[in-house]
């Protein structure tokens, strides 16, 4: 892995700091935090620096401006610095923590393994995105945080807890998965080539990056190989989300399609296939089921559609790239 260089005015991989920790992996520190007795100062946002995924704190003693008597002058004192570290990345332009892995399919692309988990989504939040960088379909969107009503008024069927950081993220709309997507490096999975779906082509090996890896390019008519209890559906009668990649069968079978986990049941995935482009009120579709879909939903032509603005307890989504 190629590090890029620090961008800073004085090179920070060239003038040793506390920070500077694992040597060899190109992580993203996107905050510094130097606190004193009440207070607690931003003082940079370095880029790519050569650290390992952690969280430090320590103490040194530093020499930072301080006014005095109305002066600018220097004093010398502990400083407690926290380094936040969004996380490593293999990508130099797109840090984010651990995104999903990917598996590359013989018709020229990637899509990522399993669904977007609630852990990478929060990461990927705490870079702090920028809500300008939306599309003009988008404008209306004003917060790429979990729907917090969602998440309360049903709880019963989305998991709650320390131990749900690797079930998929839901709760988010159409405009949320298209932006960790971009955020990440990759985009919300589309047209094969580029693009979005045409509405009308969901069921098209050719055209869907969603279809045609749940279907290994029109072969198969569902995404597993020994009925619906592989996946996470309502026929396994959980009731809620699952670990994703944790049911081993949920996989199209063939050759150069396996690994693929999860593409029946668990959440649906919201798709870059809509119907129209005008705002928050036009329907996009939806693959795969969830948790509580029927058989027949799981198959890989079914598609359902939602306002771009849905927020659902069954609904997450995963990334694709070219």
């Amino acid at each position: 892995m190629t590090c890029p260089p620090v961008r800073t005015a004085q090179s920070v991989a060239r003038r040793k700091r506390p920070w500077e920790l694992h040597e060899g992996s190109c992580c993203h520190i996107w905050q510094f935090y130097v606190v004193l007795p009440n207070m607690a100062v931003s003082i940079a946002k370095y880029r790519n620096l050569i650290a390992g995924t952690l969280k430090y704190a320590g103490f040194f003693t530093g020499s930072i401006p301080a006014p005095l008597s109305g002066v600018m002058s220097r004093i010398t004192l502990p400083i407690l610095i926290l380094a936040l570290v969004a996380g490593c990345s293999t990508s130099d332009e797109f840090p984010t923590q651990n995104p999903a892995a990917q598996v590359e399919l013989p018709i020229g692309y990637r899509i990522d393994r399993t669904e977007v988990t609630r852990d990478q989504y929060a990461s990927w939040l705490a870079s702090r995105p920028e809500l300008t960088a939306q599309p003009v379909v988008c404008a209306w969107n004003t917060s790429f945080a979990p729907d917090t009503e969602c998440l309360e008024v049903f709880k019963d069927a989305v998991c709650e807890g320390p131990d749900c950081q690797d079930h998929p993220q839901v709760c988010v709309d159409w405009c949320d998965a298209r932006a960790y997507c971009e955020g990440v490096g990759k985009r919300l999975c589309g047209r094969i080539g580029g693009g979005p779906t045409p509405f009308e082509a969901y069921a098209d090996p050719g055209a869907s990056q969603w279809y045609a890896a749940c279907s290994a390019s029109g072969w198969k008519e569902y995404p597993f190989g020994r009925g619906a209890t592989a996946c996470n559906t309502v026929d396994l009668g959980l009731g809620t989300t699952t670990p994703v990649g944790s049911l081993p069968d949920c996989q199209p079978g063939m050759e150069g399609y396996q690994g693929v986990m999860d593409l029946g049941g668990n959440a649906w995935e919201w798709e870059d296939s809509c119907q129209s482009d005008t705002g928050d009120d036009d329907y996009c579709h939806v693959r795969g089921g969830s948790f509580n879909s029927a058989e027949e939903t799981l198959a890989c032509a079914d598609a359902h559609a939602y306002p771009r603005s849905m927020k659902s307890f069954y609904v997450g989504f995963r990334c694709c790239s070219e």
